[in-house]
């Protein structure tokens, strides 16, 4: 098992999205063998050396070779204070009926943090998710059945003339989107860092914010370079 997993490391560069979550599992209960060479040869101890190299990595990897590629193992992450637990109590407390996202407030998780804003998120009873921004906003999708999740946030231009969306964040479900691309006004486009979690939530993060004198028209969700979902700014 240890031969074939080094061997899908060597081969994979970068590791495929969907296999991320299935290494670092395995990473994490396997103890790497070296392998028993004869130290006559100068090439055999340099298969040694990399051999030793990628068995360190591997050993102290879990949630660094998680990081390494993007993807935040949920179970290891920083748990929430108690403080951010009861806010996100409150998102079940008092809702109408059928509004209950039903929120694990006791799961909540740090899952990062970007322009200054912590993100934290929980799952949900129905294998959703719902999620914050320190001094921003958040949401819930309770099923986890929304692909492209996307709250929109207006400011000012310089001229201050004409309010136009200026923030944008939300939520990308890895099932349906693995790319982010947000339209300007000027017709360029910006990829956002998505902060990727494993499951129960499987699904990517972001916050954006316009560069200055530049407003947000649009935000499309991609699969494999192809555009499966999008949302314009309104109106």
């Amino acid at each position: 098992m240890t031969e074939a997993l080094l061997d899908r490391l060597a081969q994979a560069n970068p590791i495929p999205e969907a296999a991320v979550v299935e290494l670092n599992a395995e990473l994490q209960t396997q103890t790497l063998a070296l392998p028993r060479l004869s130290p006559e040869s100068p090439r055999r101890r340099r298969t040694l050396l990399v051999a030793a190299v990628i068995a360190t990595g591997a050993l102290i990897a879990g949630p660094a070779l998680a990081w390494r590629f993007g993807v935040l193992d949920f179970s290891n992450a920083e748990p929430a204070p108690p403080r951010v637990v009861k806010e996100f109590e409150t998102l079940s407390r008092g809702a109408p009926e059928g509004m209950d996202p039903g929120v694990i407030a006791g799961q909540t998780r740090r899952a990062g943090d970007v322009a200054g804003h912590i993100l934290w998120v929980a799952p949900t009873k129905q294998g959703g998710l719902c999620y914050e921004w320190s001094e921003a906003s958040g949401g819930c999708d309770r099923l986890g059945t929304v692909p492209l999740g996307v709250t929109w946030a207006t400011g000012l231009t310089p001229a201050g003339s004409q309010p136009s969306i200026r923030i944008v964040e939300g939520f990308a479900h890895a099932r349906w989107v693995d790319e982010v691309e947000i339209e300007l006004d000027d017709q360029s486009t910006a990829h956002p860092r998505l902060i990727w979690i494993s499951s129960p939530i499987d699904a990517g993060f972001y916050y954006y914010r316009a560069p200055e004198g530049r407003a947000i028209e649009g935000v499309f969700g991609l699969k494999h370079g192809e555009v499966v979902v999008d949302e314009k700014a309104p109106r």
